[in-house]
């Protein structure tokens, strides 16, 4: 628990990346200071983890945040509450969601208005900070507005090599062999650049080195895999990840461990390669044999259709359930 007490700052929510737009600023701010170099965490309530780290948070972290109603209107959130009154609360609502949960869970709405009196309050205009401070009494309100921010589109440094893999970064994906692959090429002298794209999974794992390019999570990451070379797949464990498909259906070359599902799909593509062994040494040999031969596009497209289509999994379910259909 003790890393808890080295975030700059810990973001408590129950929406990140669903429909509607009220994590969204959140998640601006927690990106712009993770590449600032803080250490920053983010906990989604709805994942299995959510709560346990929520609770650590409250017990170690200097500073939480709680964003959005999606997680204050849960007991879970507005009763630990009560234990800190250095607790911000980000809000993006008007009387008419407030009138609404005051109407169907009024005892939360009572705990959320005591809250609301004596935390601080961060508020999305002047309008709701008044609104706040008219309603419940809130003394603490703080305008910082929402954030829009278009993300440039990224350009690779021309020249090089550059090898690709998206995913959450953590043991799974294999980011500690990416590590060694990146670190046994540039002993060897070969002109490639490593990126990484996907959001932190596991913190232990301590800070990127600059030897991989690490671009944080983003919505797509299809404006850097079509620039990329290759698509290396360095999970350990993997079913059938949708990023290598993707990357597949751009026309690029894939290189991927032998104990995945995508193993099955590239294993006699031009361009690709499947490594036996985990092992730095076979990923590199792998990579250097695909970056050799060219990809054909439309052959991967055409695997594809077969393979990886939404047409394709619609006949296969259909067949399945006709397969195992039984009559009473």
């Amino acid at each position: 628990m003790h890393r808890y007490r080295t975030y700059h700052y810990v973001i408590v929510g129950a929406d990140f990346h669903s429909e509607g737009g009220a994590w969204k600023s959140i998640y601006h701010f927690f990106r712009h200071r993770e590449q600032s170099g803080d250490r920053c965490l983010l906990v989604d309530l709805r994942r299995g983890d959510g709560l346990r780290q929520w609770f650590a948070a409250l017990c170690f972290s200097p500073r939480v945040l709680v964003n959005g109603m999606a997680a204050l209107t849960r007991w879970s959130i507005l009763i630990p509450m009560l234990l800190r009154r250095d607790i911000a609360i980000y809000l993006h609502d008007t009387e008419y969601v407030l009138d609404a949960l005051k109407g169907h869970h009024p005892w939360r709405y009572r705990l959320l208005a005591r809250l609301l009196r004596s935390r601080r309050v961060l508020c999305v205009s002047q309008q709701m900070a008044d609104l706040y401070q008219r309603r419940f009494g809130s003394l603490r309100t703080i305008v910082v507005y929402e954030v829009t921010e278009l993300d440039p589109r990224p350009t690779l440094t021309p020249g090089l090599m550059h090898i690709m893999m998206v995913g959450t970064l953590n043991r799974r994906k294999g980011f500690p062999l990416f590590l060694k692959v990146a670190e046994l090429a540039a002993a060897r002298g070969l002109p490639w650049q490593f990126h990484w794209v996907g959001g932190l999974g596991e913190a232990d794992l301590g800070d990127v080195p600059p030897i991989v390019k690490w671009w944080g999570w983003r919505e797509s990451a299809a404006s850097l895999v079509e620039q990329a070379d290759l698509f290396f797949l360095s999970s350990v464990d993997d079913p059938q990840p949708l990023s290598c498909l993707e990357a597949l259906a751009l026309g690029k070359r894939a290189v991927v461990y032998a104990g995945t599902g995508s193993a099955e799909f590239i294993k006699r593509q031009p361009g690709c390669r499947v490594f036996p062994e985990y092992s730095p040494i076979a990923a590199v040999d792998a990579l250097v044999a695909a970056l050799a031969e060219k990809p054909d596009p439309l052959a991967l497209l055409s695997m594809l259709a077969n393979h990886g289509s939404v047409a394709s999994f619609s006949a296969k379910l259909e067949t399945a359930w006709n397969g195992t259909r039984t009559d009473a």
